[in-house]
C-alpha cells in the first residue's frame, strides 16, 4: 500500500489530505491534523498487513512492522 498526504485548503483553512492506495483503491481522507493522529482517525495503517510505501516521514515508523 502506498500512504502520502499534502496540504490543502478548505474554508480557508489547512488541511491534509491522506491518501492510501494499492493497484485496485484509493481512500482519500480530509483531516486538520498531519502526524499519528489522523493517520489512527483514519484508521487504515494501524490494521494494515503488508508492504507500506511511504516517504519515511517519521510518524510512519511509529507502527509496528506485521509478520506475515
Amino acid at each position: 500500500m502506498n500512504v502520502d498526504e499534502t496540504g490543502i485548503n478548505i474554508d480557508g483553512t489547512r488541511h491534509w489530505l491522506h491518501g492510501a492506495s494499492d493497484t485496485q483503491w484509493t481512500y482519500f481522507y480530509p483531516h486538520k491534523k498531519r502526524g499519528k493522529i489522523a493517520m489512527d482517525d483514519i484508521d487504515i495503517i494501524p490494521h494494515f498487513l503488508g508492504v507500506l510505501c511511504h516517504d519515511h516521514w517519521k510518524p510512519y515508523y511509529q507502527y509496528t512492522v506485521s509478520t506475515l
